[in-house]
């Protein structure tokens, strides 16, 4: 019960403020307009002063959580405490109530400010380099980025191996960004930190949210795919979310086996998501989860591993030049239209130029119909095809036969049915398919299995349950 006025803090506090400096304005006026409004003045003081006390009693309640860093709720529980003081003050003696009005408004500012430090972070008002380095992860390593370290081998050959980080250099930012406003030095929501190494090991009031190798059963990923409306997920709903590659990069790394140290780069051309292993398909839920299977080879190409090839590096640029996000990965050409509107004839020429060497085309989220997948040119080298949240039926099934080398094929939310099984059937290296929120039912599913054993088939009954640790123990 506590716990739950307690909670009522940050709506309590809002009322004195608001009332405050209101008084602190009027305050500001000419003795005889303030003489006018001295009835209102007092009665304001009096609201003021006793929603201020209840504040500070809500707020007292509220830091006993253990959530919020303890030297910073002692300020701001002071100050809160000496806002309420000075207020009654103010209404017992009129002859200093305009001093001490504006002094409340001082020091209500200041308690405010701390309050906000307490809620969203210290860098979140005035973002600084201090306030940046607040919010720094700590790591135990002390190797610089690709440090280079030279060692012998039996035959006194000078060998030199070349380290990086793949926690300080991409598992960090990450958190800095979408994690330590809530879990820092500062504010600890369910006692968590994510702002060293020893606490994201150390974990939060309801245990570890790291299991290195296993990214199931480690809270620090699962908690990032459930879906947006579940009390679990975080970043909580309407705070900024992770992107599917941030989350795929910490879903990688945890694999890996996290490491916070440096990590041998065992070849010059190696970057920041080679030096993990490939990824694994793990259990994913929520709104983005279903399309981030699909995306592997848009997602590492942009990292610039596969550069060399001249020829690649001129058909991204003169596609990039039409307005896509064409990339290079180890197939080919990777196409994401996700910053258009529409495939014009210019694409449709350019695409049937280099149709040879497109190996992933992402159209998630276009006006695609099924014309269009009948206007595209044949692309042997097509492997990943992604028509999430396209206006396609099962008449664009009978046109995928073409694309003779496609093994991945995201369907998510489009209007597919068990009428498309035959044709689906028909693609003979297809390994990975989405069927999340389609018209495709269990019996069509089973109907396909049937047909194609080696399928992978996510559906949003398999996909989309809740990973291990996340569940909740039922009494």
């Amino acid at each position: 019960m506590t716990e739950l006025i307690g909670r009522l803090h940050p709506l309590l506090v809002h009322l004195p403020l608001g009332i405050w400096i209101l008084l602190g304005i009027i305050m500001l006026l000419p003795i005889a307009r303030r003489t006018e409004m001295e009835t209102a003045i007092r009665l304001g003081i009096a609201i003021a002063s006793i929603s201020a006390a209840v504040a500070a009693a809500t707020g007292w309640l509220l830091s006993r959580s253990g959530d919020y860093d303890p030297d910073t709720v002692n300020i701001h529980q002071w100050l809160g405490i000496a806002t309420a003081l000075v207020g009654i003050a103010a209404w017992f003696l009129p002859s200093a109530r305009r001093a001490l009005t504006l002094v409340t408004c001082g020091v209500m500012t200041v308690a405010g400010h701390y309050g906000g430090v307490l809620t969203h972070g210290e860098g979140y008002l005035f973002s600084s380099s201090s306030s940046q380095t607040t919010n720094t992860l700590t790591v135990t390593d002390t190797l610089n980025i690709n440090a280079t370290e030279t060692t012998k081998n039996s035959g006194d050959t000078a060998i030199a191996k070349v380290f990086r980080h793949p926690f300080r250099e991409d598992i960090q930012p990450i958190l800095n960004s979408r994690c330590t406003n809530c879990h820092s030095a500062t504010k600890r929501k369910g006692r968590l930190r994510l702002d060293t190494e020893a606490f994201i090991r150390q974990g939060g009031k309801n245990g570890e949210i790291l299991k290195a190798g296993n990214p199931s059963a480690s809270k620090l990923f699962t908690h990032l795919v459930l879906p947006m409306d579940d009390d679990m997920h975080m970043p909580p709903k309407g705070k900024p979310q992770p992107s599917e590659r941030e989350i795929r990069i910490l879903r990688d790394w945890i694999a890996s086996g996290a490491p916070f140290g440096p990590v041998e780069i065992k070849s010059a051309s190696q970057t920041a998501v080679h030096v993990m292993p490939a990824p694994v398909e793990m259990p994913a839920a929520g709104p983005s989860a279903p399309d981030m299977a699909q995306e592997s080879s848009s997602i590492e190409a942009t990292d610039n591993t596969y550069t060399e090839d001249p020829q690649l590096l001129t058909a991204a640029s003169s596609l990039n030049a039409l307005g896509l996000s064409a990339t290079v990965n180890a197939d080919g050409l990777s196409l994401n239209f996700v910053n258009l509107k529409e495939i014009s004839p210019d694409i449709l020429r350019a695409m049937e130029a280099h149709r040879g060497q497109i190996s992933s085309l992402i159209l998630r989220g276009l006006p695609v119909n099924d014309a269009t997948i009948v206007n595209l040119p044949d692309m042997p080298a097509l492997r990943n095809l992604n028509l999430s949240r396209t206006n396609i039926t099962d008449m664009a099934m009978r046109s995928l036969t073409r694309f003779t080398s496609l093994e991945q094929l995201n369907l998510y939310e489009t209007a597919v049915s068990d009428a498309a099984i035959p044709e689906i059937a028909r693609l003979n290296k297809l390994k990975s398919l989405n069927t999340w929120s389609t018209r495709i039912t269990i019996a069509g599913v089973s109907t396909l299995q049937a047909q194609k054993p080696g399928l992978q088939i996510e559906t949003g009954s398999a996909t989309l349950r809740k990973p291990d640790s996340t569940q909740r123990k039922k009494p």
